[in-house]
């Protein structure tokens, strides 16, 4: 038996014995993990990006701030 390269999935070859409880379900095992390992890193990139988000309108009213007082000036 062989593994696909990236997720390492089982892939029956024609001369392997058809073993499809313990193929399948490894193979569903590790595309469960790889889902939960996804989401995680997702939530986590939301959270950072909606961080940015906030310091990005900070800036621009900082700057806005910063234009008025220069042109009082």
């Amino acid at each position: 038996m062989r593994e696909t390269t990236n997720l390492h999935l089982e892939i029956y070859e024609p001369t392997d014995n058809a073993n499809l409880e313990d193929g399948y379900n490894a193979s569903m095992r590790k595309l469960d993990i790889r889902d939960g390992e996804i989401s995680t890193l997702i939530t986590a990139l939301n959270t950072t990006v909606t961080s940015f988000d906030g310091r990005i309108t900070q800036a621009q009213t900082d700057a806005s701030n910063a234009s008025s007082l220069a042109t009082t000036a």
